[in-house]
């Protein structure tokens, strides 16, 4: 999922706090209030991708991005600069990691200019939905003044496929898209074609792990935990982009066996059986882990696994059964 962060304060909240280095906002209002802009935090999942909305002077640029590094929480620990939030008893919190910033910061203004009709039609769109599934989003249409401006308030909100493709000129659904924008610089573009891809394999992953209930597919393993399950790509992803999102181009594997599959201990026939590589190594872990579920069918999920996807996976490793 891609979230977008409104910050206005280069302190964010001082050490340990810092920009880039987590998200943080008080749990309620003033008035013991929810309020939508700040609850949205608690939503954020490990591995979810933010984009940093800053304003500096008085202008507001797309600046970066970060990744989640673990699924947002509510703590009693306070930033030591809150400031106008030093109210707060809790705070709600994303930690993150791997802040790419933006080698030339997007002006939001240029950015409402290019994509003015679009942005206004994705607003009209979303206001007339029912509130339980309208989207808090991060700018209004004032029609008095006849613009659009960023929501007062807003701090942390979900950004979907169309409207990500409307405001960054490519399109975070997979498909090919011509309406790239003047004002991103080949740099720049490169990073959010990168931020792009890693969306898109965080997504493949929670799909593949969904289809398999959140188990290792591997006969009698018993891993359980998302923590230690990956979303396996079959074909790899820099092989086929044919495939890339196809889940049944996944199997749900442990990290153990996610290894030994990714580096051909074992494959899969067309009946999803366990086979080893060829030349099987006579070490104690083989021994103990593999060998013994050869010929055994994995667990399967609702989708099953692609025939020619394994066929791939068997050629790449020299795997002959």
């Amino acid at each position: 999922m891609l979230w977008l962060e409104l910050t206005k304060d280069p302190r964010h909240g001082g050490l340990g706090w810092e920009f880039g280095k987590c998200l943080w906002s008080p749990t309620l209002k003033k008035n013991g209030g929810q309020w939508p802009y700040w609850s949205s935090l608690v939503s954020v999942k490990e591995g979810d991708c933010v984009i940093h909305l800053k304003k500096e002077t008085h202008d507001w640029y797309f600046a970066g991005y970060s990744i989640a590094l673990a699924d947002g929480f509510t703590t009693s620990e306070r930033p030591p600069e809150p400031r106008e939030n030093g109210f707060a008893i809790e705070f709600n919190r994303v930690d993150l990691k791997d802040y790419q910033p933006f080698p030339n910061p997007i002006p939001l203004k240029s950015v409402f200019q290019e994509k003015d009709q679009q942005l206004r039609e994705y607003f009209q769109t979303n206001k007339a939905k029912r509130k339980n599934i309208r989207k808090n989003l991060f700018y209004d249409e004032i029609e008095i003044y006849d613009r659009l401006q960023c929501h007062n308030g807003a701090y942390l909100t979900e950004v979907d496929e169309q409207l990500a493709s409307i405001l960054f000129g490519v399109d975070f659904s997979g498909r090919i898209n011509d309406g790239k924008l003047p004002i991103i610089d080949a740099k720049t573009g490169e990073i959010l074609r990168t931020l792009k891809t890693r969306i898109g394999q965080k997504e493949f992953s929670d799909n593949v792990r969904n289809n398999y209930n959140h188990t290792c597919c591997f006969p009698d393993c018993v891993v359980s935990d998302d923590k230690f399950l990956v979303g396996a790509h079959i074909i790899r992803w820099t092989d086929s982009p044919e495939f890339r999102g196809n889940i049944s181009n996944g199997l749900c594997l442990c990290l153990m066996h996610d290894k030994a599959f990714e580096i051909g201990l074992f494959s899969l026939d067309d009946n999803f059986r366990i086979v080893a590589t060829n030349a099987m190594p006579a070490n104690e872990w083989f021994t103990f882990n593999i060998r013994p579920y050869i010929g055994k069918q994995i667990r399967l999920g609702a989708r099953t696994p692609l025939l020619e996807a394994l066929k791939h996976h068997r050629v790449r490793h020299k795997i002959v059964t």
